[in-house]
């Protein structure tokens, strides 16, 4: 073929190609333009509203317009049984896509595939309309989520009670003690139908399974109780705790009040409610009021230095508050008996038929009056020891001697308050001129001061009976009008012995209680060792 005729033939092929490549050049150009255009698709729809062919701007104005910052804002309420409810945002729920969103999606639909695929999209949307809000996705997890909290909202509500004491009522929702399981899946389509159509509310109270009725007896012995008196702290602090209301209520009746509620509705039981008569109140204005026990004892024939540490271990001892369940210590609120200290060298008992000079010579004396005082005023003791030999100032039975570990060994008189109230040691010494016999007269004064409750005696007469010269009495005033008095009075048994190390008397003090008409009525062994085998107390004559 000559190359005139093949150049012929070659023209027409030459011809489609360029005229190919020429399309496809139009067509690639149409394509860039779509895809870079700062417009969107002609015919397009977000939730009806038109979108189609606009900028972002014109996008989002058209959106505003047509009241969707309100469509975003517009929370969904869920409410179900106990007035229990969640709020459910569209946007998060994917039902509806923000403005921001929406604008995007209209800009970029068509031209997500590229160049290629625009001028197709382009012409589809040309012939159909196209809403770009149908193919939002729900989040699933997000909206589960959301039932999730609101039927841990609901087991919250129904798996407790609330007690109205001023309503004197108690009220719980039926479902209590076996709670209400919603039914999720059909809470689900539920929802996500309502969002669809913009809805603001709805109530759901679809449940799976059905509920028992609740233990009422349990729940009656978790809540009633008697009324608590107010009380102190026992951490210390000594604050003021209050009263704790006493409780009561109808189990036949609670659980007919159950039977005839919906499930979900409250249930109100008629609750009997009572308070203590002892208040916060009613401790603060009662504290150290009563005088509770007392014993006065002299000191005429002491030294100066004896009759200094006398006076000063009573200042350190008085205004000495022991709260309900503390224990005081004679040696801890005196503390060691020292010249920094204030005391001086004064006569005290080192040992069997030894008397020496010691600093704090005499202190015993304020230690024998709290632990006679302690006695008259029912207190328990934790710790008490006799002297060694007889004391001189005040009944066998009644005294506690006391030493610090810096003369031996360490002898403590403790006592422990067993009352409701706080109690005080009040003491005070005087010193003058016996108006009777116009010699000196000096005397040590210890006093427990409390509040007198229901069970306690009141003391009319503290008695300490044995002998002249040896004997307290004292008679106070009835503490509360209309009250029945009490004496109390200590008396003892002795009985002589020997043994290596001398001769002396055993004791066995009694504390006695008589009624106004001189009844006895009631004696009790106060030795603090009786009850262990080691009842009475051991004295040596001094040789």
């Amino acid at each position: 073929m000559s190359e005139k005729k093949r150049k012929k033939n070659l023209k027409p092929l030459f011809i489609v190609l360029s005229t190919l490549l020429f399309l496809l050049i139009v067509y690639l150009l149409t394509g860039y333009f779509l895809t870079t255009s700062g417009k969107s698709f002609p015919n397009l729809t977000a939730e009806s509203v038109p979108v189609g062919g606009m900028s972002r701007e014109e996008i989002t104005s058209a959106l505003e317009s047509a009241g969707w910052a309100d469509m975003e804002a517009n929370d969904l309420t869920v409410s179900t049984f106990a007035d229990q409810s969640v709020e459910i945002n569209p946007v998060s729920a994917g039902v509806l896509t923000s403005r921001d969103s929406t604008a995007d999606a209209a800009l970029s639909y068509g031209k997500q595939d590229g160049i290629f695929s625009s001028p197709i999209h382009y012409l589809q949307c040309l012939t159909s309309p196209t809403d770009i809000c149908s193919e939002s996705s729900v989040d699933d997890e997000y909206i589960y989520s959301k039932i999730n909290e609101l039927q841990d909202a609901l087991n919250s509500a129904v798996g407790s009670y609330q007690i109205e004491e001023e309503g004197r009522k108690l009220i719980l929702y039926k479902g209590y003690g076996t709670g209400l399981t919603l039914n999720k899946p059909g809470l689900y389509d539920t929802i996500v139908g309502a969002m669809e159509n913009h809805e603001s509310s709805l109530e759901f109270k679809e449940l799976s399974g059905s509920p028992d009725q609740p233990d009422f007896q349990a729940l009656h012995d978790e809540i009633c109780q008697d009324a608590q008196p107010a009380s102190f702290s026992t951490d210390g602090s000594h604050e003021i705790l209050d009263g704790t209301p006493g409780y009561e209520f109808d189990v036949a009746e609670a659980a007919s009040l159950w039977e005839k509620a919906n499930y979900g509705e409250a249930v109100t039981i008629p609750l009997a409610v009572t308070y203590s008569d002892v208040t916060a109140e009613a401790l603060k204005d009662n504290m150290y009021i009563h005088l509770l026990g007392a014993m006065t004892t002299k000191y005429n024939n002491s030294n100066d230095n004896r009759s200094s540490n006398v006076r000063l271990a009573t200042s350190l001892v008085n205004g000495t508050e022991i709260y309900p369940g503390e224990e005081f210590s004679f040696n801890q609120a005196v503390g060691k008996r020292t010249e920094e200290a204030g005391f001086l060298l004064a006569p005290a008992y080192a040992g069997y038929d030894d008397i020496q000079d010691e600093l704090g010579g005499g202190v015993c004396q304020v230690s024998s009056g709290i632990y006679a005082s302690a006695l008259f005023a029912f207190l328990e003791i934790t710790s008490r020891t006799c002297h060694v030999y007889p004391p001189n100032y005040m009944q066998l039975g009644t005294d506690a001697t006391v030493s610090i570990p810096e003369v031996g060994r360490e002898i403590d008189l403790k006592i422990k308050n067993n009352k409701s109230y706080p109690i005080k040691i009040v003491g005070y010494c005087e010193e003058g001129e016996n108006p009777d016999t116009g010699k000196p007269l000096k005397t040590v004064t210890i006093e427990i001061w409390g509040t007198l409750e229901d069970d306690d005696y009141m003391p009319v007469e503290f008695d300490n009976a044995w002998g002249d010269v040896y004997s307290y009495d004292r008679v106070i005033e009835p503490a509360i009008e209309g009250r029945e008095g009490y004496r109390i009075q200590f008396t003892h048994d002795e009985t002589e012995f020997e043994d290596d190390t001398g001769k002396g008397l055993r004791t066995l003090t009694y504390r006695r209680v008589y009624d106004s008409d001189g009844n006895l009525v009631e004696k009790k062994i106060v030795n603090p060792l009786y009850d262990f085998g080691y009842g009475m107390d051991t004295y040596y004559y001094k040789s």
